[in-house]
């Protein structure tokens, strides 16, 4: 649309686009997707990194198709997005939402897993005894644990 509509150059309509896409695509994956948003500069600024290794990758894939190959502009934009959003999915599911950065805190576990990820058993008091109320926010934040006890069948002996 911004190479033709607007008359831009291929690689300017390309870092234009890939900038709007990272934006939308960074606030949808941190709210809806993976639901990770403590620590969003950080967060952010991989994402952004992320993203200009794909705007790297996306300019070679469209330099080698159009330039150097011949083949239709329109294409080769479609392939470039397939592939560039593939990598990228799976770089940022595998670095910037990861579950789990710098120590752990009580309501952390040590490893990601779909357990972990939901929060089940990282705030279980009931068994282990009281434990000093968190001194960092988690991934679901700082009242992480009183939230999940409000989903936790009353125990023996507890005040409702």
């Amino acid at each position: 649309m911004l190479l033709r509509r607007a008359g831009l150059d291929l690689q300017v309509a390309n870092l234009i686009g890939v900038h709007l896409g990272i934006a939308i695509s960074f606030t949808c994956n941190a709210f809806f997707n993976f639901r990770r948003t403590n620590r969003l500069l950080r967060r952010a600024l991989i994402f952004l990194g992320v993203g200009w290794t794909g705007l790297g990758l996306s300019a070679l894939i469209l330099h080698l198709g159009v330039v150097v190959w011949d083949l239709n502009e329109t294409l080769v934009k479609a392939v470039s997005i397939v592939v560039v959003a593939g990598f990228q999915f799976t770089l940022n599911k595998l670095v910037t939402f990861r579950f789990i950065w710098g120590p752990p805190t009580p309501t952390q576990p040590e490893t990601s897993s779909p357990a972990a990820d939901s929060g089940a058993g990282s705030c279980d008091t009931a068994a282990k005894g009281p434990e000093p109320a968190p001194t960092n926010s988690s991934a679901n934040g700082p009242d992480a644990c009183e939230a999940a006890s409000d989903r936790l069948p009353a125990t023996k002996g507890a005040a409702s």
